[in-house]
């Protein structure tokens, strides 16, 4: 078995040591042997060790004693700790396990089946890994499914569906409490210009410059999505109109006048903004929405006068 790991292994009787030492290398382990569990904790303090062997009776401090130390380093979860005993009775060894062990070896030992032992231990280690490495990859690849689920591939703010559904559940909380909402709406002025003269790549950088102006000039727990090419909406909560306005100034300002470039050549655009505020008379989010839109369509017209 090559490349089988580290052991740490704690054994205050030499002849012992020396034969547990032998069988571990062969097995292809490298062993770090110590006579003392103090030793053996301090090893533990700077290195890895996928197997723990210790002896139950040591100087000092005892096996299952270093044992219990080791079990409240956070690190310890990912070690098997085996304990080391001529303590056969039930009761002593259900103390090994309850202080931490995975399992135990009874002296004398006998190098045969020490060997078996080991390779029972080596294959449940190697399962466990298995499983972590797969639940590991199985959480990626479902926070990668929720993020392609809710987000926006090119700019990563949540996508339409996502945003409605969290400005839905933002009005209901604003009328539970009987606290201000806002929605700001962001929108693009003239991007097929860009795309005509710069490309589509151009047109994109654009996009999500936005989308990061919509972020930086908002707060922590304001929320932001795509429900366009060109638009994004801002949800605002506990937020008055004034002060969504004032949002939307800080992103209107921080477009033009930043100066973006594309391949090297200047990236000059604008975006106008929307506004809308909860009413007494929403049923439902599409009020505040059409009051937003109709802010926006404003805003465009201002601009193109």
């Amino acid at each position: 078995m090559k490349n089988a790991g580290k052991i740490l292994l704690i054994e205050d009787e030499l002849p012992i040591r020396a034969t547990i030492g032998k069988i571990l290398e062969k097995r292809g382990h490298e062993v770090d042997a110590f006579e003392t569990a103090e030793e053996g904790w301090d090893a533990y303090g700077v290195d890895s060790y996928p197997i723990v062997l210790l002896d139950w009776v040591l100087p000092g401090m005892s096996g299952i004693e270093l044992c219990r130390k080791i079990r409240l380093r956070e690190k310890s979860r990912f070690s098997t700790i085996v304990i080391i005993t001529s303590r056969d009775y039930e009761e002593d060894l259900q103390e090994a396990l309850d202080a931490g062990a995975d399992d135990y070896i009874i002296k004398p030992i006998n190098p045969k089946n020490f060997n078996l032992r080991m390779g029972v231990i080596e294959n449940r280690l190697k399962n466990r890994v298995r499983r972590e490495l797969e639940a590991e990859t199985n959480q990626k690849a479902h926070t990668l499914l929720q993020k392609q689920f809710y987000n926006d591939p090119l700019t990563g703010v949540f996508n339409r569906r996502h945003i409605l559904d969290l400005a839905n559940r933002e009005l209901g909380r604003s009328r539970r409490f009987n606290r201000n909402l806002s929605v700001l709406l962001v929108d693009i002025d003239h991007i097929e210009k860009i795309n005509e003269a710069m490309g589509h790549g151009a047109g994109d950088e654009a996009i999500r410059l936005t989308a990061k102006a919509c972020i930086d000039c908002s707060r922590c727990y304001d929320l932001t999505g795509r429900t366009g090419s060109d638009k994004f909406m801002v949800i605002l909560p506990e937020t008055t109109r004034d002060e969504a306005y004032s949002v939307a100034l800080r992103i209107t300002s921080r477009i033009k006048n930043t100066g973006f470039c594309f391949n090297s050549e200047p990236l000059d655009f604008s975006v106008s903004c929307g506004v809308g505020e909860t009413d007494a008379g929403d049923s439902d989010f599409g009020g505040i929405l059409n009051r937003a839109e109709k802010s926006l369509q404003a805003a465009k017209r201002a601009r193109a006068d």
